[in-house]
């Protein structure tokens, strides 16, 4: 999806809005019943973004987002999105190392939270839903990384208008750049209220190093991911 709504239009020419208006229409070509307005979808972003390895758990599951079953889950997955965070002010840490990191988490998940998924549905619990945060966020950081050094990537040029828009150098962009990866995997699994959804699509294990089949889910996250 993303790289579909990178190359429908010269992004770097619209504003936020009119950017936001080509995200949806991509997504509804997938999902019809997709209805988020801007202003809705920049809400859910702030809310999302405030939320630290400290309080995420707490505010995510109270919103019955989530339940108990991944409370160390959720804290653990942030707690490592702060750290690249952090990290990335230095020195960038690579996607392989990023993926490195998501796959310890992924084996804490699969050793210590109940997992159910149905693969003729599609659906599965929150433990499953975890599973599959941890493919958006492998996939999303090695995305917008390679969306910073490669010219023909779709997102590049509207990378190099936010350098400029900022009034940012490099080193200074890239962080808050990547910060994308962030938008993706939160507003994967919070994004709206569980009973909205009876069921998550899983995304299924990774295919390739980086594979990741889009699902209706995943719609929601690249919302969020393309409007930050």
């Amino acid at each position: 999806i993303l790289d579909e709504i990178g190359f429908s239009e010269n992004l770097a020419a619209l504003n936020a809005e009119e950017r936001y208006e080509i995200i949806t229409n991509v997504i509804l070509e997938e999902t019809p019943d997709f209805n988020m307005s801007f202003e809705t979808c920049n809400e859910h972003i702030s809310f999302t973004s405030s939320l630290t390895s400290i309080d995420a758990a707490d505010e995510i599951i109270a919103m019955g987002e989530l339940s108990e079953n991944v409370r160390e889950a959720i804290t653990k997955l942030y707690k490592i999105m702060e750290d690249v965070d952090a990290e990335n002010d230095v020195e960038l840490v690579s996607p392989e190392e990023f993926i490195e990191r998501i796959n310890q988490l992924e084996v804490f998940i699969q050793e210590n939270c109940e997992i159910i998924y149905n693969e003729n549905t599609k659906i599965g619990n929150d433990g499953a839903l975890m599973l599959g945060a941890c493919s958006i966020a492998k996939y999303s950081y090695n995305y917008w990384y390679n969306s910073m050094f490669i010219d023909s990537h779709p997102w590049n040029e509207l990378f190099l208008v936010y350098i400029e828009e900022e009034a940012l150098d490099f080193s200074l962009a890239r962080r808050g750049w990547l910060r994308r990866s962030w938008a993706d995997a939160s507003n994967f699994f919070a994004f709206e209220k569980v009973h909205t959804y009876p069921g998550y699509l899983n995304t299924g294990e990774v295919v390739t190093f980086f594979g990741v089949t889009l699902t209706a889910s995943k719609s929601r996250a690249s919302a969020a991911s393309a409007n930050a």
